[in-house]
């Protein structure tokens, strides 16, 4: 993986998020950044996840911060944006939402790209949660299926607690090889060596064969 990925655990874009966001930004060269706020229920949701995306990031002075258009009812110029983008931010909202917008139109591959040129990809909350190889799929009747594998082994659990129990009993049910509780105002960065570096405001926890692990902000390890 030439790129870098970026999972965080969901409030994102609050103030408690820039050092790490900054971090990213650098790596990326400054933008430009692109918003893909698909996750989010078309209308007004989206129209504010990409907003307040772009204000946080031109805030920490990103070259440009654009949001893509919807690759459900403009597919070219959403292609487009993916192309040109350094950081690619997939906001919080519905993983399922997101999963189906991602694969029925091909931004899976738009996505894929980013990383292929050596970009970064932040996702948030449901952003993180499709770049696995598992996705959780809360709701009435919770369950999981197939995430998009750019983590092969992987679930993420955002907005966690330190609650090394449901991590484990949700490894149990998913069958991967780690779990990953990812706080809020969180965040672990995947780096194309494959190393993990802690970040964000406070440590995140992961569970293996070998057991829960915490992971300290600015601690580096190297995990399946």
């Amino acid at each position: 993986m030439p790129g870098t990925i970026c999972l965080q655990g969901g409030a994102e874009f609050g103030d408690l998020c820039r050092p790490m966001d900054l971090d990213l930004l650098a790596r990326a060269d400054g933008g430009p950044v692109v918003v893909v706020p698909l996750a989010a229920a078309v209308g007004r949701e989206a129209e504010l996840a990409g907003r307040h995306g772009v204000e946080h990031f031109a805030g920490l002075g990103a070259v440009s911060a654009v949001v893509a258009p919807d690759a459900r009812s403009d597919p070219g110029a959403a292609e487009a944006a993916f192309a040109i983008a350094r950081l690619l931010v997939l906001p919080g909202g519905s993983p399922g939402r997101l999963l189906d917008a991602l694969r029925h139109t091909g931004a899976d591959r738009w996505l894929d790209g980013v990383l292929e040129r050596g970009g970064v990809v932040m996702g948030a909350s449901a952003g993180a949660m499709v770049l696995g190889a598992v996705t959780l799929r809360p709701g009435a009747r919770p369950g999981f299926g197939p995430g998009l594998g750019l983590l092969p082994g992987l679930a993420v659990v955002p907005h966690a607690s330190d609650d090394v129990d449901r991590l484990q009993t949700v490894r149990a049910m998913v069958g991967t090889a780690v779990v990953v509780g990812i706080p809020e105002c969180a965040g672990i960065r995947i780096d194309p060596d494959g190393s993990w570096t802690g970040m964000g405001a406070s440590a995140s926890t992961a569970v293996d064969a070998a057991g829960p692990r915490r992971l300290e902000v600015g601690a580096t390890w190297a995990l399946p």
